[in-house]
């Protein structure tokens, strides 16, 4: 199973011939950290591209804001997407 550690308190113990990795569980704050990232981007994220397809930014003049920002978000699925297939064959390579 996959656990997260706090990785500075592993560290920081480790140079000392510390314990087991897996007695340095998270902070409370990196958990929140966490969700907030993970729940709170993707929701961010299609909120933003729900309002951009409903006010049909794309459509608007190139020099608009709205839509050079639609642009970029194309780019940045566009750049994810290429990222998960690079992770997904690496993965497949190395088992």
């Amino acid at each position: 199973n996959l656990q997260f550690r706090d990785e500075n308190s592993f560290q920081r113990d480790a140079a000392r011939g510390g314990k087991d990795a897996m007695t340095y569980p998270l902070r409370t704050w990196q958990k929140v950290a966490y969700f907030l990232i993970q729940a709170g981007g993707q929701w961010f994220w299609t909120r933003l591209g729900h309002t951009a397809a409903a006010q049909k930014w794309a459509d608007k003049p190139e020099d608009d804001w709205r839509r050079k920002l639609w642009s970029k978000m194309r780019q940045v699925e566009n750049w994810l997407k290429l990222f998960s297939l690079a992770n997904l064959i690496v993965f497949l390579y190395n088992g």
